[in-house]
This record gives structure tokens, C-alpha cells and sequence, in this order.
């Protein structure tokens, strides 16, 4: 972890204070055991990276003369999807799991806005989240949340039927808001979507 370092924060110290052997059990999603894993929370200067604070998984496996591995956040780009207009990423994966930037009906090639009903525009939108979460080793049937945007309470017929089509079975937990205007023009649609990797 070079900013930390950077900065002189006593990450020894943090271990050894708090992956003491009599630590409580340490789920084993997170391939954790009595003693040898733990959570640290970094502080991390803003210049160094987007966010104050970074969270790392830190594992010790045998013992403490074994080297540290950290899993870092890994960023996801595709062409099949519109890139970004702003200083952000189409998704990130940290721990098995994507986090999706708003995406909606925008043209992968051209970037605007595409579609006059809100019928096109779902359906595009869930055609680049298709995209980012396959660029990502994901898929639709591993989506977890999806946080809706909509500018009508009218177009949740057309939100009801694409959920439908692409969540026919056991579909994701669903948010929906009503907002009175997005910030590109003609857009009538967004989603903000969580979903988990695929397993090896």
C-alpha cells in the first residue's frame, strides 16, 4: 500500500494490535481465519486517490514472516458501453463484487442520448449495463441491487417489463425514484447496478 507508506502510517502496528490470535472468527466468505486475517482502514490522502478512505482486505495466512496481500479495487472499461463524461469510471470491482456508475440509454459510439420513448431507453440502458458487467466477469443473472431513476411514475410499465424480460427468475433487490429532470438532455431513464462476479 504505497500511500500509506507514503504517508507513515504504522501499518505494523495495526496489525500486530489487531490481528492479535485471540481475534473473534473471521467469516470464511472472506477466507478468513482465528488470528490471522483482519479489516484495516487506510487513511489515505485525496490527492492520492478518489476517496479519503480505502478499504483493505488484509490476509496473513501462516505467519507474521509472510508478505501481505492486499486486494485492490480493479476498474472496469469497455467500448460496448459509452464512456464516461466525467472523472469517473463505468464500474469498479473490489471483492467480488461490481459497483456500476449511473448508466443510461447513451449510444456507445456517439455518446448522447438515444430513443424518444421510455421504452427504448430502458432497453438500451440494460443493454450497456449488459455490457459493463460482462466486461467486468459478470452477468445479469449475478445482479444483486439496481437503483432506478424515473421521470414518470408512467413509465413503470416499461420498467416493470424489462425486468421481466432480463430478471425473469429470482430477480435483484429494486429502488425506485422519481426525479424531475436528469442531467442530459432527453434522458428518461437511469440505473445505478450492484452485482457479484462470477465464480471460477
Amino acid at each position: 500500500m504505497p500511500a500509506a507508506r507514503k504517508y507513515g502510517f504504522p501499518i505494523r502496528a495495526i496489525i500486530d494490535r489487531y490481528c492479535a490470535d485471540n481475534i473473534p472468527q473471521v467469516p470464511a466468505r472472506f477466507g478468513g481465519s482465528i488470528g490471522r486475517s483482519c479489516f484495516v482502514i487506510a487513511m489515505i490522502h485525496p490527492l492520492d486517490l478518489p476517496s479519503p478512505l480505502q478499504w483493505c482486505w488484509l490476509e496473513w495466512p501462516n505467519s507474521r514472516e509472510n508478505s501481505l496481500e492486499v486486494l485492490m479495487r480493479k476498474v472496469i472499461a469497455t467500448d460496448r458501453a459509452p464512456k464516461p463524461i466525467a472523472q469517473l469510471s463505468q464500474a469498479t470491482v473490489c471483492n467480488g463484487i461490481v459497483y456500476m456508475a449511473g448508466v443510461s440509454s447513451r449510444d456507445p459510439k456517439t455518446a448522447k442520448v438515444i430513443g424518444d420513448t421510455i421504452e427504448f431507453q430502458v432497453e438500451q440502458t440494460m443493454q450497456n449495463v449488459k455490457a459493463i458487467l460482462e466486461a467486468a466477469g459478470s452477468s445479469m443473472e449475478n445482479v444483486l441491487r439496481v437503483e432506478c431513476f424515473l421521470e414518470s411514475r408512467e413509465h413503470f410499465p416499461a420498467l416493470n417489463a424489462a425486468f421481466l424480460k432480463y430478471f425473469p427468475k429470482d430477480p435483484p433487490a429494486r429502488a425506485v425514484l422519481m426525479v424531475p429532470f436528469f442531467g442530459l438532455e432527453g434522458m428518461l431513464f437511469e440505473v445505478i447496478v450492484t452485482a457479484a462476479v462470477d465464480q471460477a
